[in-house]
C-alpha cells in the first residue's frame, strides 16, 4: 500500500519519539505508512517505553512468572518480569535463560519474614531487639512509623513485651493513624487485663471512623503510625531498638510521644497530636490481617 500523508498531530503526540510521529520537529507532515500507524496504535495500546530523554536504554517488560525469575527462554538485558508474589526481576546478562537480579530483594526477603503476613515498624534482620531505652509515661500514647500499602486489611496490631510487667493497669490499646496522625483504628481499651512481660500482645482492631469494625483498609501506600498506650502503676516495656530516628529535629519524627493524659482510646475523628521530640526509641510493632 502507498505511503499516504498525515496532518500534525498534537504537541503532546512527541511524547510517543520521533521514529512513530507523523509529524517532524519543525511541525511538517511527513510521510507514513499503514505499518507505521498500525505500530503507532499498537505503541499506545500496550504502554510501550516513551525512552525519554535520560531513559532510553532499551527495557521490555515480558511478561511473569509464578516465582523467581524465568528458568527457560532466551531473554535480553533490559528484560523484566513480575512475579505473582509481587515481585520484579531483571535481567542484567543476556543468555537462556541469562543472568536476573531481583529489583525488589530487600523488600522481598523482609516481606518473607515478615511477622503474621503483615508490615513491621522495622525489620527485625535490621534491629537488634533490646529492652527499651526509654519507657513512655503513664497515659501517654507513643507513636512509632511504619510502612502499610494501599489495599491492605489491618485487623490486628501487636506488640511485644520486654521484662517490665504492667503493675495495676487500668487502660491498654493500639491504634492505626495515618501520615497526618489522624487516627484510622483503635483496639479495645483492655482495661485492667494483665500485660505480663516477655510475651507477644496482639490485639483485635474494634472500631473505625464509621464504627464498629473488625478491619481497616488502607488507602494510600506510604507512612503510616501505630500507636500503643497504657495507664498503670508501673507501665509495662516493649521490645524494640534504636533505629532511624530524626537526628538534628529533621521531621517528620518516625518515634516519640504524642497524646499525654490518656485512658480510653479517643472518640473519632480524632488526630494524636505532633511528636515533639524524637523518643530515642523504636518499638518493634506490626499490623497484619
Amino acid at each position: 500500500m502507498a505511503d499516504m500523508k498525515i496532518s500534525a498531530l498534537p504537541a503532546a503526540s512527541a511524547a510517543l519519539g520521533p521514529d512513530l510521529i507523523p509529524v517532524d520537529e519543525a511541525g511538517v507532515s511527513k510521510s507514513v505508512s499503514v505499518t507505521q500507524i498500525q505500530t503507532l496504535i499498537s505503541a499506545a495500546t500496550l504502554g510501550l517505553p516513551l525512552a525519554l530523554t535520560g531513559a532510553t536504554t532499551a527495557t521490555r517488560y515480558v511478561g511473569g512468572t509464578a516465582a523467581g525469575p524465568p528458568t527457560t527462554g532466551t531473554f535480553a538485558v533490559g528484560d523484566f518480569v513480575v512475579t505473582a508474589e509481587g515481585l520484579v526481576w531483571a535481567c542484567t546478562s543476556a543468555g537462556t535463560p541469562g543472568t536476573w537480579t531481583c529489583a525488589t530483594a530487600y523488600d522481598a526477603a523482609d516481606r518473607a519474614m515478615a511477622a503474621g503476613g503483615g508490615y513491621e515498624t522495622a525489620s527485625r534482620r535490621s534491629l537488634a531487639l533490646q529492652a527499651p531505652a526509654t519507657v513512655p509515661a503513664s497515659g501517654t500514647l507513643y507513636l512509632v512509623a511504619l510502612y502499610i500499602p494501599a489495599g491492605f486489611s489491618v485487623g490486628h496490631i501487636s506488640f511485644v513485651s520486654s521484662g517490665t510487667a504492667a503493675l495495676t493497669p487500668t487502660h491498654w490499646w493500639y491504634g492505626l493513624y495515618d501520615s497526618s496522625r489522624v487516627q484510622l483504628a483503635v483496639t479495645a481499651d483492655q482495661t485492667n487485663a494483665a500485660y505480663g512481660a516477655y510475651q507477644p500482645k496482639p490485639l483485635a482492631i474494634a472500631t473505625i471512623a464509621s464504627g464498629a469494625s473488625s478491619t481497616f483498609v488502607t488507602t494510600y501506600s506510604g507512612r503510616h503510625y501505630v500507636g500503643w498506650m497504657m495507664t498503670a502503676g508501673t507501665v509495662a516495656t516493649n521490645w524494640g531498638g534504636v533505629l532511624g530516628g530524626s537526628p538534628g529535629g529533621i521531621a517528620p519524627f518516625l518515634a516519640g510521644i504524642s497524646d499525654t493524659g490518656q485512658t480510653t482510646p479517643p472518640a473519632f475523628a480524632h488526630t494524636a497530636a505532633t511528636i515533639s521530640t524524637d523518643g530515642g526509641w523504636w518499638p518493634w510493632a506490626y499490623v497484619a490481617a
